[in-house]
């Protein structure tokens, strides 16, 4: 399988590092936020269900008392992973853009013998973009639903939060103004 170098995956006179430093900087942004998010709502939630048991101590706890289910405690925690996304979009569309400026390199680029070197050069980064987002994404969810479950008090069932997360996941990637 052949290594392509990051100056292949991007259009002729474009500085591909620059773009990825910019990727990674607009990835960690939305990594440090979605921690911050995650901490912040965690912690409201948290005396949420304090301030439940100090005023009705003799009551069983159940799953819409206690702390809410989760992807509703979380909205659009990830909202910066969908933003960097669409970023990826708009870059692969100014990429392909790019080659339809100058002496016709669009069909320039069509004659070439590797057919794909215009897809490759138009679509590699920003589908990196993509997938790396996605990886973070389903990271973070597994990461921040395991450390839910482990503070979340016993009386609220497992079960029930699996099958909210199930039901409501997409409220975790929308802008909290849409809920």
């Amino acid at each position: 399988m052949k290594k392509w170098k990051l100056h292949q995956l991007v259009p002729p006179g474009v500085d591909g590092e620059k773009h990825a430093d910019r990727i990674y900087t607009g990835l960690l942004l939305s990594l440090i936020l979605s921690l911050m998010g995650f901490a912040f709502r965690m912690y409201i939630g948290w005396q949420q269900y304090h301030s439940y048991v100090q005023v009705f101590p003799d009551t069983r706890m159940d799953d819409f008392y206690a702390m809410t289910i989760f992807p509703l405690l979380y909205v659009s925690i990830f909202f910066g992973f969908v933003l960097i996304s669409f970023a990826a979009v708009i870059l692969a569309i100014s990429y392909y853009r790019s080659f339809s400026q100058g002496s016709e390199a669009l069909y320039l680029m069509h004659r070439l013998p590797d057919r794909w070197e215009l897809a490759r050069r138009c679509l590699a980064l920003p589908l990196i973009t993509i997938g790396l987002c996605a990886l973070c994404v389903l990271l973070l969810t597994l990461v921040f639903f395991g450390i839910y479950l482990l503070i979340t008090p016993n009386e609220v069932s497992v079960l029930e939060q699996l099958q909210g997360l199930a039901s409501h996941m997409y409220l975790l990637f929308i802008p909290a103004i849409f809920t």
